[in-house]
C-alpha cells in the first residue's frame, strides 16, 4: 500500500465504529448502485470519515451511511462521496476515504456535536 499526501483539516477520532453503507450512485460502476454492506471506520472526524471494505469502491461513489456508536442508541444517518480508495494488500482489505456531504436530512450536525464532545482526550492529528 503507497502512502498519501496528508490533506486534513479536521481532527480525528480513532475508533472502530460499525458503519452501515448503501452506495446510491457510482458513474463508473452502475452495477453498484443499491449495494450494501457493514464496515468498519478506522477514523472519523465531522467532515469524513476513513473505512475499511472488503471490496473496491470507485472514487465518486456517492454512499448513505449509519453510522453506530458505542453506548449510543440509534445511529447517525450521513451521506457521503468516495475519494479516494487504496488496496491493503497485507490485510486483502481497502481503505477508504470518505467526504461527507451536506443533505437536508442527515444527521450532519448531530455527528459534528458528538464529536466535538468526544474528540478531546482522543485526538490525532
Amino acid at each position: 500500500m503507497r502512502k498519501r499526501r496528508e490533506r486534513r483539516r479536521h481532527r480525528r477520532l480513532r475508533q472502530k465504529q460499525r458503519i452501515f453503507i448503501q452506495i446510491l450512485e457510482s458513474d463508473r460502476e452502475p452495477s453498484l448502485k443499491g449495494k450494501t454492506c457493514y464496515c468498519s471506520a478506522v477514523d472519523v472526524s465531522a467532515t469524513g470519515l476513513q473505512v475499511e471494505l472488503e471490496q473496491e469502491a470507485p472514487t465518486g461513489c456517492v454512499l448513505d451511511l449509519w453510522v453506530e456508536v458505542a453506548g449510543r442508541a440509534g445511529r447517525y444517518f450521513l451521506s457521503g462521496v468516495v475519494r479516494w480508495c487504496l488496496r491493503d494488500e497485507e490485510r486483502d482489505k481497502y481503505l477508504v476515504g470518505v467526504e461527507l456531504t451536506e443533505a437536508a436530512s442527515t444527521d450532519a450536525s448531530e455527528w459534528a456535536d458528538f464529536l466535538a464532545e468526544n474528540i478531546s482526550g482522543h485526538e490525532n492529528p
